[in-house]
């Protein structure tokens, strides 16, 4: 069945009892079917696993988090994230104008990962939608991610 979808979709077969045995070849699948044959991915993922080691620094980050909200519309127990209520939600907000000059350095510098959330609620931003979309204009993110709990998400959205 596995083998179907992915020759469907044009993908080499894989055997898929061998490759859950093996932690490296999961991992090299994953990264194949992210980075396909893009020398670029390959390179940074080379980085982020092996310069750590050496205690390499580059120039740049490989990775960079800019965190839109630092609240969150929910009251988990494990999280410690204050709650929307607790907080004025826009006064904790980074403005478009400022994001964007953020994502701008980013770009010139060639940052291969973004993440444009990690602690709060992303979508309880105004502006998320415009600031994926900048962000992916730019052509140079390798990687552009963002965390959310998905409550808050629409189907247009």
């Amino acid at each position: 069945m596995y083998n179907m979808v992915l020759s469907k979709f044009g993908r080499i077969n894989v055997n898929v009892g061998f490759h859950e045995r093996s932690p490296f070849l999961k991992r090299l699948r994953t990264r194949y079917i992210k980075g396909g044959f893009n020398f670029r991915y390959w390179w940074y993922r080379f980085q982020w696993n092996i310069y750590p080691r050496f205690q390499i620094v580059t120039k740049f980050p490989l990775h960079l988090i800019i965190e839109l909200v630092n609240t969150c519309n929910l009251k988990c127990i494990h999280c410690n994230a204050p709650h929307m209520n607790d907080v004025d939600v826009n006064a904790k907000l980074l403005n478009f104008e400022f994001i964007k000059e953020i994502i701008d350095e980013a770009a010139e510098n060639n940052l291969p990962s973004l993440m444009v959330s990690y602690g709060g609620e992303v979508f309880l931003h105004k502006d998320l939608i415009k600031v994926l979309e900048y962000a992916s204009s730019k052509k140079t993110f390798l990687e552009l991610s963002i965390v959310t709990n998905a409550t808050l998400m629409t189907p247009e959205k």
